[in-house]
């Protein structure tokens, strides 16, 4: 890669700074020290390259914009609780992407109706907090439409 290139990712990357304006109140300026400048035309070229080698999980991975899906299909509950979560786990600590847990949610289908009602139990450790229990819904959410 050419080092003019490197330099120009670099100073995209570099020396940022936010703040945020709510009415006529202005915070005070903050330094952006991770994520990618919103609406350029080069920030999902440089997601797709940080995710390109994501890693080999028991889970199908599903990728749009900067939204990550797993996708397991199981006989058993405690399967796809249990393989959901460790790759989740693995996606968080080899990417050092951190699931936001306001965005974060579950959904199951399937063809067992006695059991329509049951939700996927699933947490994550995040950031030193604890544990986390993802958000269930029934709700499909659908992005960019």
């Amino acid at each position: 890669m050419p080092h003019w290139f490197v330099q120009l990712i670099e100073l995209f990357l570099r020396d940022r700074r936010f703040r945020v304006n709510i009415g006529d109140d202005t915070s005070a300026w903050r330094i952006q020290v991770n994520g990618l400048p919103q609406g350029s035309v080069l920030s999902p070229t440089l997601f797709n390259l940080y995710t390109n080698d994501l890693p080999v999980t028991g889970s199908r991975k599903f990728i749009y914009a900067d939204d990550i899906c797993l996708k397991k299909q199981a006989q058993r509950y405690a399967e796809l609780e249990c393989c959901l979560t460790s790759n989740m786990v693995h996606m968080a600590s080899y990417c050092r992407l951190t699931p936001s847990p306001m965005k974060t949610v579950t959904s199951m289908f399937h063809l067992l109706n006695t059991s329509a009602a049951r939700e996927l139990r699933y947490t994550w450790k995040a950031n030193n907090s604890g544990m986390n229990a993802i958000q269930y819904t029934l709700a499909l959410h659908w992005t960019g439409l």
